[in-house]
């Protein structure tokens, strides 16, 4: 074993309250209408609650509560992202708490030395082991071609709405408003969109306003929940920081198995600048969203470089138990999936007719998936000599592209018709 190395961060919040008092005090703030639940709650039940606990949360964290109290969520998910350790201890004058993480716990008797408020001991290896796990154990059927014939209204910058979104996000970036006022403000820019896409395109959002754009789209799909409300949501031109800071984001709605309710109606594509890099956020459980994700891929040909990191952060929110837990037997079910690759467009091109012409001319012999063959050299009939060769057939084996290619050709013959009247 050769010797490991760590980052050690230790942090102080002197005060002369406990985390579970200034949080009781917020419930009363916020006039909480079920405060009992948290009479009893204790520092490890915001990290590691029971079952009872969980209930308690979940009831708490609906409608505008689904955006309070990200940063221990947060802080959390990177530690344990990093196969790091965390301890936590938190006491007042007449209170002691204490959680504690991969190791035994702490008496209470050592713990009375220790000064008022909140302190938080660290530890990050500097290398770790990336974990690799197959999802083949979920059985979800992807339908390509089941909604590519309803009209999709798509709702950018083009529409006031989103003008308007964006507009109220640098108004706020500078004011003195709280996180969550600016989320509210923000919330109300938006309307009920059923079935429509909305499109936010990253170059128009800083990176210091990503976690309040992340917590304003949370709190739009949380509050459409309870009419099950289809979401489509699109997020274009993302950086590499960008896909893992919105996915570390997201990936805190989903509960210490893996689930989130609301997230079943919720379809959340991520395109990159290179738009060969997508990645979609769409199931009630992790394994679910994974193995979408994977299989898409796969249908694809086109393996992004985001996805083995994205998986890595969501991996860590499965199950210690290793179950697959689903909330509503959703991955029994056929998935619908939006085509935002046929409507969003790029250069005057779709999305999909860009990646396709990065497959065809991908030589077949490389390590991506492609079709082109060159240099060589083919006759076509007795006449016809070629130094390249593109073995296309290889897409219409493969029903992603052909319901695509199909439609694309509908939508041809539809505007020649048009054009000829």
């Amino acid at each position: 074993m050769g010797t490991k190395h760590f980052l050690d961060i230790q942090i102080a919040d002197i005060s002369g309250k406990n985390l579970c008092d200034v949080f009781r005090e917020n419930l009363k703030v916020q006039q909480y209408s079920n405060r009992e639940d948290f009479e009893n709650i204790s520092v490890r039940s915001f990290f590691d609650p029971d079952c009872s606990e969980k209930e308690k949360f979940q009831r708490y964290y609906q409608d505008k509560n689904i955006i309070h109290h990200y940063g221990l969520q947060i802080f959390a998910s990177v530690v344990m992202n990093n196969d790091g350790f965390f301890r936590v201890r938190s006491h007042s004058a007449d209170n002691y708490y204490h959680a504690i993480y991969n190791t035994s716990e702490v008496e209470a008797s050592d713990l009375k030395d220790c000064m008022e408020g909140t302190r938080y001991r660290i530890l990050l290896p500097f290398h770790r082991q990336l974990i690799q796990e197959s999802n083949s154990m979920v059985n979800t059927d992807i339908m390509y071609h089941t909604k590519l014939w309803e009209k999709k209204r798509i709702v950018d910058e083009t529409k006031e709405e989103i003008q308007n979104f964006y507009n109220m996000l640098e108004e706020c970036r500078d004011t003195m408003l709280s996180k969550e006022e600016k989320v509210y403000k923000l919330q109300n820019c938006l309307n009920d969109h059923e079935d429509d896409i909305l499109v936010f395109d990253m170059e128009r959002i800083c990176t210091q306003d990503i976690e309040v754009f992340c917590k304003t789209v949370i709190l739009y799909i949380a509050t459409g929940a309870k009419n099950k409300r289809q979401n489509n949501i699109a997020i274009i031109n993302c950086s590499t920081q960008d896909f893992v800071s919105i996915v570390r984001i997201f990936a805190v709605c989903y509960d210490k198995n893996g689930m989130s309710d609301w997230m079943r109606w919720t379809q959340i594509y991520l395109c990159g600048k290179d738009t060969r890099e997508e990645f979609l956020l769409s199931g009630n459980n992790v394994h679910t969203l994974l193995t979408r994700v994977e299989k898409l891929a796969f249908s694809r040909k086109i393996h992004p470089m985001c996805i083995q990191i994205l998986r890595n952060i969501l991996e860590r929110k499965r199950s210690k138990d290793g179950r697959i837990y689903s909330l509503t037997g959703e991955e029994k079910e056929e998935f619908n999936y939006t085509p935002f690759d046929l409507v969003l467009k790029k250069e005057e091109k779709t999305i999909f007719e860009n990646n396709v012409k990065t497959v065809l001319e991908n030589d077949i012999q490389g390590l991506e998936s492609g079709c082109k063959i060159s240099p060589t050299h083919m006759r076509l009939g007795s006449k016809i000599h070629i130094n390249m060769f593109y073995e296309a057939e290889l897409l219409f084996y493969n029903n992603y592209y052909t319901s695509r290619f199909a439609s694309l050709l509908f939508e041809n013959l539809q505007k020649s018709l048009s054009e000829q009247e």
